[in-house]
């Protein structure tokens, strides 16, 4: 029996990013995450092919399309180019978990394609279990 995975759509995390609370925007990027790792090449491709909508902050607009870089990067499917619009880079650097220990961790372990968007969050923050 093969599992069913459960489409989770670039367009439908920014608009959940969109409505809601600060607190609970960071849950629903790893829960993309989670969710990208489940899916095959192909999937993953269909779900960042679009450009999504805004999500109101040029924080978390940013991250999406820093993440969906790295991801793609990761599996080596092509990279979106709605990931290059200019309202997805932060000018200077957003520190997603901005702690002390966490910007240290963030500093040294920031993918590229993260820095690239002005985002600080560790690689170690996205591979968790």
């Amino acid at each position: 029996m093969t599992s069913v995975i459960i489409r989770y759509p670039v367009e439908e995390l920014t608009g959940d990013l969109a409505g809601s609370r600060e607190q609970d925007r960071l849950r629903l990027v790893f829960e993309f995450v989670d969710r990208w790792r489940e899916a095959d090449d192909l999937q993953c491709a269909g779900l960042v092919a679009g450009p999504p909508l805004p999500t109101n902050s040029r924080q978390w607009d940013s991250l999406v399309a820093g993440l969906v870089e790295y991801l793609a990067a990761q599996r080596a499917i092509p990279t979106p180019t709605w990931v290059d619009e200019p309202h997805r880079f932060v000018d200077g650097a957003w520190w997603v978990i901005d702690t002390p220990l966490f910007r240290v961790w963030a500093l040294h372990d920031t993918p590229a394609a993260l820095l690239r968007h002005g985002v600080m969050l560790s690689r170690a923050d996205l591979e968790r279990v």
